[in-house]
């Protein structure tokens, strides 16, 4: 029985990091790597991340950042959407012979197309814009919705913004007033503004000069 027990708990990959994110709600970090990197060892991809966090941050002591490449580096060979961002991360901004902007640029691509939302938001800008790739309207709004779908306000008021002004998207008023709705609700000012300008104007929605003076006095405390 005993070794049963034993053969389950050795396939079941979660149960050190189930003992280890326990351990870190108790502000008890050490012990919560010891069990991160058990659970890591066994394969486990959220713990391989947060073993690298862990070691990227300090959290336990001294930043360690070849060891934060290893574990980051194991989860993302598993697809791990916050690793492939965060070795990104590492790889654009270190210094000397670490940097390397190709690849992270590439493993920031990688990143948005798992569906991490930093990384989606950050390559949309990057071609909304045209800054350092040429510009494209078309996939700076696919990117943005990536975004946009895993709740980045800022995401939803730039696929706002681009539903208004019909910018790689057909011109569309009412689902400009959705994006901006669901934007302004997390507290994004800019986006507050332009849900009450859309309802003072009736622009893809009734008229509601109610609710439009209640977003500008949202928008007036934030911005």
């Amino acid at each position: 029985m005993l070794r049963r027990i034993k053969e389950i708990f050795s396939k079941n990959k979660k149960s050190y990091y189930e003992l280890g994110t326990a351990a870190a709600m108790r502000d008890n970090y050490q012990l919560a790597l010891k069990y991160f990197l058990k659970a890591a060892a066994r394969g486990d991809a959220k713990s391989q991340f947060l073993s690298g966090f862990f070691y990227e941050k300090g959290v336990t002591g001294e930043k360690d950042i070849k060891s934060a490449l290893v574990h980051y580096s194991a989860a993302a060979r598993q697809g791990y959407a916050d690793a492939l961002y965060h070795l990104a991360y590492i790889y654009k901004n270190s210094k000397g012979s670490l940097q390397n902007i190709r690849k992270a640029e590439e493993l920031l691509s990688e990143a948005a197309e798992k569906g991490h939302p930093e990384a989606a938001f950050s390559l949309a800008m990057k071609h909304k814009s045209g800054r350092g790739v040429k510009k494209n309207d078309r996939e700076a709004f696919r990117l943005f919705l990536i975004a946009a779908e895993k709740g980045h306000m800022k995401a939803q008021y730039n696929l706002g913004v681009m539903c208004a002004g019909g910018r790689g998207t057909p011109k569309d008023d009412a689902e400009a007033v959705r994006w901006y709705r669901l934007s302004a609700a997390q507290g994004y000012g800019i986006a507050q503004y332009n849900l009450a300008y859309m309802l003072q104007s009736g622009r893809g929605v009734k008229k509601d000069y109610k609710e439009a003076l209640f977003w500008f006095n949202k928008a007036r405390e934030r911005l």
